[in-house]
């Protein structure tokens, strides 16, 4: 049990002491802003995934990428008329927990679906990425963690498919960026004596973001940790808080 939330804390640890090194790995993030009206976290019990559906991630931004670096882009749904894209994915088994923790192993699929508004003029049209899968790929281990009361979908991912249009508006040529390592840091509440291990179903999913990283092959810098990776969920949430801000001010 200690030594299951002795791997939370260190990832926070090796988010302070990667920040430096993260900062200059290029990076995708999609993300999910607080108003998550349909979507869904789910644990039947047992030996059974982690569920999550209708999930809806509301902008895509480069961090340090070849072009358009800290560019924000507008996600829409499949139609290409409301705001927001749509992930979905499943993890593997639950292979252990503990009061506080649910642990899955790697396993299932991840996929983001939608159109993206390269062209920044609010509306679908011409030029535009239409009702497309935007990135997809298989979880890796992940793990549902009560941090005082604010439950936490923490996890990696490998995206083996990143849509070529999109890749390429941000400087990167056709699928060059995947197969990529990512992590999935999501939000969601439950009753505060919600025990880790047992069964639920949430439907007050808050917010959070799937980053993934460009291959480090491909740049040149040390390869980073499956932590380091972790951590990008994290940097992700920084930076969706930074965006609201610059979004604000104009």
């Amino acid at each position: 049990m200690r030594h299951h939330r002795g791997t939370v804390l260190c990832a926070v640890l090796v988010l302070t002491a990667s920040t430096l090194q993260a900062a200059v790995i290029p990076q995708l993030d999609f993300h999910a802003g607080p108003l998550q009206t349909g979507a869904s976290f789910s644990y039947a019990g047992g030996a059974s995934p982690l569920i999550g559906s209708g999930i809806d991630p509301d902008t895509v931004a480069g961090l340090n990428t070849p072009a358009n670096s800290n560019v924000i882009r507008d996600l829409f749904d499949n139609a290409g008329i409301f705001p927001d894209a749509n992930l979905s994915f499943v993890t593997g088994s639950l292979y252990g927990s503990d009061p506080s923790s649910w642990l899955f192993s790697a396993g299932g699929s991840l996929s983001i679906t939608g159109s993206v508004d390269l062209n920044g003029n609010q509306v679908i049209d011409g030029g535009d990425i239409v009702n497309q899968v935007l990135a997809s790929g298989v979880m890796d281990n992940s793990a549902i963690i009560n941090a005082a009361g604010t439950f936490y979908v923490l996890g990696g991912g490998t995206f083996s498919y990143v849509n070529p249009q999109l890749a390429s508006f941000f400087g990167f040529v056709g699928n060059q960026i995947s197969p990529a390592d990512g992590a999935v840091n999501l939000l969601f509440t439950l009753p505060a004596t919600a025990v880790g291990g047992s069964p639920f179903i949430s439907n007050d999913v808050l917010s959070g973001d799937i980053a993934f990283a460009v291959p480090t092959s491909l740049f040149q810098v040390p390869e980073a940790s499956t932590m380091v990776m972790t951590s990008l969920a994290f940097i992700g949430g920084c930076a969706g808080v930074w965006r609201k801000r610059r979004k604000n001010a104009e």
